[in-house]
């Protein structure tokens, strides 16, 4: 009976000790209990991705490395969020994408977007005498695969990297035609990125093409409207067609050169509900009407661009719906030289307005026919831009 008793007092003690042991851990760490059943799901995933290694170790008959099987770990955790803006880049890779934002990279030498339904990349226009065009690629061709890897439901950037590689190598790209697949074998080159086009028109209309918001497009972009200006320019295109986007602080930056100071640009909220705002920094501005056209490839940076202008009704819109991208991405720095891009705000425009995974509306809609020669949109921007002037 003694002995009973004893054995009995000390299970029951020892469990009484563990429960308020545990209700005390929980009172002044609320939040750890949390991170415990986080902890026991993480080994839980260590443990399975250990075994997974071990049979690959034990069974696997050809050759591996276990970097490359941890690189693609990372690239599928990430994956695993199910959206297409957030990605994991290797070192490597991460530099292939930077160059392009840099001025100048080693590619093939197309602008590129999404497709009309957004399952593949497009090309907008081959750069003049780029690899890509001298091996035939066209303006419209669906770009379906890369060196045999499918890039369907890839994101943009994604793409435009697996296209880039060392100067002087090959790369084949296939491509959708006429319902017809297409390789092309490319030679990659170092490409100059010109951002931005522009002439003088009839009637004294400025036209301003830009082709994506990369860091050298905002100085290309004061200069044609600077070098414009001082021919006497009396109204002012600026073309957005197949415009993807690119970086926040370059269409802010040119967003600056046409509004005067202290104007909101666009603001972005954040998960937590913190908001930033942009604000014009300086005098300049453009005192010309200003006609913006736009298709289904304009997106991001582009909608931050239009529908600020519109806000302020400094600018009217023509052509077709935008894609609709109204999220922004930061990027994160890992301590091997890898990055991290997440989906981490969305941005609205100075009215308050996102317009994510609805697009903007053209004031005007102008469908572009591609069996004529005629640029209708363009056509019709400058039929608006008359009427203002006039």
């Amino acid at each position: 009976m003694k002995k009973g008793f004893l054995k009995g007092f000390l299970v029951g003690f020892c469990f009484t000790f563990l429960l308020v042991s545990f209700i005390i851990l929980m009172i002044i760490n609320g939040d750890k209990v949390v991170f415990f059943n986080k902890s026991v799901q993480n080994a839980d995933a260590k443990a399975k991705l250990e075994t997974l290694l071990n049979y690959v170790e034990m069974y696997y008959d050809g050759d591996y490395d276990t970097g490359d099987l941890y690189e693609e770990a990372y690239h599928g955790l990430i994956s695993g969020l199910g959206d297409r803006y957030s990605a994991y880049y290797t070192k490597e890779e991460y530099e292939k994408l930077a160059e392009k934002t840099n001025g100048s990279y080693v590619g093939i030498g197309a602008s590129v977007t999404y497709s009309e339904d957004g399952d593949y990349v497009q090309v907008v226009a081959p750069t003049s005498g780029g690899p890509a065009e001298s091996a035939g690629i066209r303006a419209g061709d669906i770009i379906v695969a890369v060196d045999g890897v499918s890039t369907y439901k890839t994101e943009l950037d994604k793409v435009t990297s697996m296209m880039k590689g060392a100067e002087g190598t090959g790369v084949v790209i296939t491509v959708k035609r006429d319902n017809e697949n297409i390789d092309f074998n490319v030679i990659r080159q170092k490409i100059e990125t010109m951002t931005v086009k522009h002439e003088m028109l009839e009637d004294s209309i400025g036209y301003v093409a830009v082709s994506s918001f990369d860091r050298v497009t905002s100085g290309q972009f004061n200069d044609a409207v600077g070098e414009l200006e001082g021919q006497g320019m009396k109204g002012l295109i600026i073309d957005l067609r197949g415009n993807g986007g690119g970086l926040l602080f370059t269409s802010t930056s040119m967003l600056d050169r046409i509004l005067p100071k202290d104007k909101l640009l666009v603001y972005t909220l954040d998960k937590n509900g913190k908001k930033e705002e942009e604000y014009s920094n300086d005098d300049d501005k453009v005192d010309v009407p200003i006609v913006i056209i736009m298709n289904g490839g304009s997106a991001s940076a582009s909608e931050v661009f239009a529908g600020c202008l519109r806000d302020y009704g400094v600018a009217e819109i023509v052509g077709e719906l935008s894609f609709g991208k109204g999220i922004v991405q930061t990027m994160f720095t890992l301590g091997d030289g890898s990055r991290l891009k997440l989906t981490t705000s969305s941005y609205y425009s100075p009215k308050g307005i996102n317009i994510h995974g609805k697009g903007i509306s053209p004031d005007v809609e102008v469908l572009d026919d591609p069996d004529t020669e005629t640029d209708e949109q363009l056509v019709a921007a400058i039929g608006e831009l008359k009427k203002k002037v006039s």
